[in-house]
């Protein structure tokens, strides 16, 4: 999906509220929506690190699942 430059600060706000949802299920997703952002939109590629690091210590472990095969992608 692709995201252009005018849509990408609503997407980014739109995920930064999602990544503290109570639901796991949109916090995964939310992660996964930071590595596309990021992967379009260099500017969030440090941020969304950071995001990942901080969730591999903190998150539920299906959270971690989702953000383990979001690395994997990556290589």
């Amino acid at each position: 999906m692709s995201i252009t430059n005018e849509e990408s600060s609503n997407v980014y706000k739109f995920l930064r509220q999602t990544l503290t949802d109570q639901n796991n299920f949109v916090r995964a997703w939310s992660y996964n929506g930071f590595y596309e952002l990021s992967r379009q939109h260099s500017m969030y590629k440090d941020e969304t690190e950071q995001y990942f690091e901080m969730a591999m210590r903190d998150e539920a472990p299906s959270v971690k699942a989702r953000i383990r095969n979001i690395m994997k992608k990556n290589g």
